[in-house]
């Protein structure tokens, strides 16, 4: 009689003891790995449970820019597209194209790379100098009060465009 009672539950679709206990640990260890990063110090960041710090974290409200700029007759600076201050279009990796010149030396070079990029654009016949610097701006005022002029500027290269 035990053995047709055992059959019966198995017909039944009532879950063994086996698979059970199996549900029963399986969802306890994903319910951990779910709530370990509220454990762990502020700040940490892992894979797959990422607290993204780079949104969350607190950011400087001075921040230093390398970048070209293009120059016309009036002396008005335009920050030059990133794909003609260092053939990328990538915005940081222009920035890390630009620093490592300024760094190592190659100012000039990458300057004089980017008058040509600039003779080859007719957006930019209005440009007659390529100034390669490095500015630092508050950013919240900024964005803020309308002034675009940078707290402190370096000036690493200064090249004509010929024209």
């Amino acid at each position: 009689m035990d053995e047709v009672a055992r059959n019966e539950g198995a017909r039944t679709g009532s879950p063994s003891i086996g698979l059970r206990l199996f549900v029963l640990v399986f969802g306890g260890l994903l319910l951990a790995a779910a709530t370990a990063p509220l454990f762990r110090p502020l700040g940490e960041d892992s894979f797959p449970f990422s607290t993204y710090p780079m949104f969350s974290a607190e950011l400087p409200r001075i921040v230093s820019v390398t970048h070209a700029v293009g120059v016309d007759a009036e002396g008005r600076r335009t920050p030059l597209d990133p794909l003609v201050a260092s053939g990328n279009r990538e915005v940081l990796q222009t920035q890390a194209i630009l620093e490592r010149a300024v760094g190592s030396g190659r100012a000039l070079a990458q300057c004089e790379e980017i008058v040509r990029r600039v003779l080859d654009d007719s957006d930019l016949a209005s440009v007659r100098t390529v100034e390669i610097a490095t500015d630092t701006y508050d950013v919240v005022a900024y964005f803020e009060a309308d002034s675009r002029e940078p707290l402190e500027r370096r000036l690493h290269m200064r090249c004509e465009v010929p024209r």
